[in-house]
């Protein structure tokens, strides 16, 4: 039985995974880098392209669905600039998308700060749960500030921007969508998750929160959650039962991949096997092993199938 080791895209591991499908005889592994999350605020929820500033024919609330990969606090609020310039205040909110609840809403200033092509406005922080969907959605209107058709870069892994909505009519939740160039107009800046213990009485659950890399490419986001056998003593003693999750970035929602076995912090090493994956992974990675080496947030996985 032969070895190889194959390259991930930025889309996930799904891509390796379907290059084994031609040969049975091969084995394979893959090395993934597990970062803490940057210490980072005011991220951007994505960029924007240099595209065409189109004027508004009428009344527009125009935005983007978005998925959160990772619980975010939002700070800000903004709305598309073109040249850096507003003509008038425009209001932006962010709205559940399940229940088309109002969460949050202010009005960008044309005097509010510029960054990266759009002015944003302060708000008071809110915190936005991990694996739900919302829509950040603004309003212009004739005769007022352009919005833009153009791509979007999404710049970390905590925010899956799914598609484009809009709707003709004054600021409220936009209930179209469908095949038309995304309209660029609201957005917002969050930071990012960090790390976070967790204590328990029945010995210590440890959950953090990270980036995950291949070849220094950011592929997704991990969870760990480890515990320690009771009565072991400090983490540089005993063993930790361990649960790994592995959310890759790309497509409309993270696909998982579930590791579990066990971990020792004094030897800074790990081991076990796939538990489960998720729909759209082909099914030859459930067979898979394997080993870690490292601490929570600085270490490397290996996984062998």
């Amino acid at each position: 039985m032969t070895r190889t080791s194959l390259v991930a895209g930025f889309h996930g591991i799904a891509l390796f995974v379907l290059a084994l499908a031609a040969s049975d005889s091969q084995a394979a592994s893959v090395t993934l880098k597990l970062d803490a999350p940057p210490e980072y605020s005011g991220q951007a929820g994505f960029t924007v392209q240099l595209g065409s500033n189109t004027p508004p024919t009428g009344d527009i609330t125009l935005g983007m669905e978005f998925v959160v990969n990772a619980a975010i606090t939002v700070t800000h609020l903004g709305f598309h600039a073109p040249a850096g310039t507003l003509v008038d205040p425009h209001e932006v909110g962010i709205f559940d998308r399940d229940t088309h609840m109002l969460l949050v809403s202010t009005f960008v200033q044309p005097t509010d700060p510029l960054q990266s092509g759009f002015r944003y406005a302060a708000i008071t922080p809110i915190t936005l749960e991990e694996n739900k969907a919302y829509v950040v959605a603004g309003h212009t209107t004739l005769g007022s500030d352009a919005y833009n058709l153009a791509a979007a870069t999404i710049p970390g892994p905590e925010v899956i921007v799914p598609r484009a909505v809009y709707a003709d009519m004054p600021f409220g939740y936009p209930t179209q969508s469908g095949a038309f160039p995304p309209r660029y107009g609201p957005n917002f800046k969050y930071q990012a998750e960090t790390i976070t213990t967790i204590p328990d009485t029945a010995g210590k659950t440890i959950l953090v929160g990270g980036e995950v890399r291949q070849n220094s490419v950011l592929i997704g986001r991990y969870d760990w959650s480890a515990r320690q056998l009771t009565g072991r003593g400090a983490d540089t003693l005993g063993a930790e039962i361990v649960t790994l999750t592995i959310s890759l970035a790309g497509g409309t929602s993270p696909k998982t991949i579930t590791l579990q076995g066990s971990f020792s912090p004094g030897s800074a090493a790990g081991k076990g096997g796939v538990s489960s994956i998720a729909g759209g992974i082909p099914p030859g990675l459930r067979n898979g092993t394997w080993s870690f080496s490292g601490s929570r947030d600085d270490g490397t996985v290996v996984i062998d199938f």
